[in-house]
């Protein structure tokens, strides 16, 4: 038995399983729902889909919902409309870090945390009144001695609107000459939302609230006629 740097007396050996500690089962359950129909004016699909992920990081999960519907339209013999349309809803906490940055959980497994390793820390990380734990005496170099402080209580949370759209339009001039025209809208929206615990009773040091957001938007449109005989074929 030794004195451990947190003041515990505890055995100095190697845990068996001590590099799962910043880890957990991760799942991922899809559920999709469809239905689709045609005939001679034309056919259209409508889908929905819902994700949610609970991924190997605690304190980190996301989930997405999309919609999605695809139609023909026969307006006549020579002419044809496409409409498509897919908007996503997609919702984030927390995108853990990676590489060799000192908030990194590999960086620890890697180089800071040994094989005697009990994850002291992350038990002892904050104090019964909710503050930050000093952590006095922490022995281990090249890592954040408050990595769990900042992976349970300085989140950020991320809302991104997808709404991709598109029109096409079809017409047969001659059966060897053919027009299509198509235009489409990307658009996006992404917004970050970012909330730091105070680390002290009184809510003074270390806290920290902020909001963001980005709009991108793209429009695509394209043209051109298809030319096809006698094994022949080309686009201009």
């Amino acid at each position: 038995m030794i004195r451990w740097w947190n003041g515990e007396m505890a055995p100095w050996e190697a845990q068996p399983d001590n590099l799962s500690i910043p880890f957990r089962d991760g799942k991922t359950i899809t559920h999709n729902v469809s239905a689709e129909g045609g005939g001679e004016i034309g056919t259209m699909r409508v889908s929905l889909t819902r994700t949610k992920s609970t991924p190997i990081i605690y304190n980190s999960d996301y989930n997405q919902t999309a919609i999605n519907t695809n139609s023909t339209i026969n307006v006549s013999k020579k002419v044809s409309l496409g409409l498509s349309a897919t908007y996503t809803d997609y919702n984030r906490l927390n995108s853990p870090m990676l590489g060799e940055d000192a908030a990194s959980f590999n960086k620890g497994l890697l180089y800071s945390w040994p094989r005697s390793y009990r994850g002291e820390d992350l038990v002892n990380y904050q104090m019964k009144d909710g503050t930050r734990d000093p952590l006095t005496g922490y022995p281990y170099q090249y890592i954040d001695q408050y990595l769990w402080w900042n992976n349970y209580n300085n989140n950020t949370t991320l809302h991104r609107s997808v709404l991709l759209g598109g029109i096409s339009l079809g017409y047969k001039i001659t059966d060897w000459l053919t027009f299509t025209g198509r235009t489409g809208i990307d658009f996006s929206n992404n917004m970050y939302e970012t909330k730091n615990k105070p680390v002290d009773l009184i809510g003074l040091q270390n806290g920290y609230y902020s909001e963001s957001s980005q709009n991108d938007k793209s429009n695509n449109n394209e043209f051109y006629f298809r030319f096809r005989r006698n094994h022949f074929e080309i686009e201009f």
